[in-house]
C-alpha cells in the first residue's frame, strides 16, 4: 500500500506530485475468522473563502466588497454559504448555477433578501465588516441543495459554480473565480482554501498581505500569502477583519 501524504487542491492544482511514495508498507500472513467492516466514512469536509472586488481594474484591491464563506462535505447534498462582508457600495446578489446550468439566486436569513446588504438590513451605501470601528453586523448562514460532485468554480464539464451578479450604470456583471488572468492584471475574484481574515477598507491587499503579489508574479512560490497578514501598520491602523460577531443561521 502507498499513500501521498499531501493534499491536492482541485480548484487550484497545488499540491501533491501524485507519484505515491511518500508512505509504503507491505502486508503479509493469512486472515481467519470474521473481519469486521471498517468505518468506510471517508467523507472529507472543506471550507472555502471567497473575496471579490466588484468595480474590476479600477477597484481599491482590498477584496472584501464581497466576502463569502462556503463550508462543504464531499458525497452530501447540502453546502453552507456564509455571507461575511459587504465593502462595496453596488448592487450585489450570489448566484448558484447548478450541474444542469440551472440558477438560483441566494435568499439570504429570515428576510430572504436576494440583494446582500438588504440582508443585512442596510442600504447599498454602507460598508459592512469591513471597517475597523464602524458597521459590524452578524454575519448570515444559507444552505443550499447542491449535486453529490458540488464545485464552486465549474471545473471541466461540470458548470456548477457560486458566482456574484453586480449591477452598475452600464448593466449587470457577473463575477466568478478565473481561470486566469492577463499579465500585469488582476483577479476580480480569489478563492482561499479555509477560513480567511480580508483587508479592511481601503486597504490594498499587498498591504495586509505582502506575500500575495509575489504569488500572483510566480504561483508556485509563497503559496502561503494567505495566512502571513500584517494586522497592523506602524501607525496602529488595523489592516486585517476581524470578525468576532456571531452567526445567524438560516437555511431555504
Amino acid at each position: 500500500m502507498t499513500f501521498e501524504d499531501e493534499f491536492r487542491d482541485d480548484l487550484t492544482n497545488k499540491g501533491t506530485n501524485a507519484d505515491y511514495q511518500d508512505i509504503g508498507f507491505n502486508i503479509t500472513g493469512h486472515a481467519s475468522g470474521n473481519i469486521p467492516d471498517a468505518d468506510m466514512n471517508t467523507e472529507n469536509a472543506f471550507t472555502y473563502t471567497l473575496a471579490y472586488e466588484d468595480m474590476g481594474t479600477v477597484g481599491d484591491f482590498d477584496f472584501n466588497d464581497v466576502v463569502l464563506k462556503v463550508n462543504y462535505t464531499s458525497g452530501t447534498g447540502t453546502a453552507y454559504v456564509t455571507l461575511c462582508a459587504a465593502g462595496g457600495t453596488l448592487s450585489v446578489k450570489v448566484k448558484y448555477t447548478d450541474n444542469n446550468s440551472s440558477t438560483q439566486y441566494i435568499k439570504w436569513g429570515e428576510s430572504q433578501k436576494e440583494e446582500i446588504h438588504d440582508a443585512f438590513g442596510y442600504s447599498s451605501s454602507s460598508m459592512i465588516n469591513t471597517t475597523a470601528g464602524g458597521l459590524t453586523v452578524e454575519s448570515i448562514n444559507q444552505t443550499i441543495n447542491v449535486p453529490a460532485d458540488f464545485s464552486i468554480k465549474g471545473i471541466g464539464d461540470n458548470p456548477a459554480k457560486l458566482t456574484i451578479e453586480v449591477t452598475k450604470d452600464d448593466g449587470v456583471t457577473e463575477i466568478g473565480i478565473p481561470d486566469g488572468t492577463d499579465k500585469g492584471g488582476a483577479p476580480q475574484c480569489i478563492c482561499i482554501s479555509g477560513n480567511w481574515e480580508w483587508p479592511t477598507e481601503r486597504t490594498h491587499i499587498d498591504v495586509a498581505y505582502p506575500g500575495f503579489g509575489k504569488w500572483g508574479a510566480g504561483y508556485t512560490t509563497y503559496l502561503n500569502w494567505w495566512s502571513e497578514g500584517v494586522k497592523t501598520d506602524k501607525d496602529g491602523n488595523i489592516l486585517i477583519w476581524e470578525n468576532t460577531s456571531t452567526s445567524s443561521a438560516s437555511s431555504n
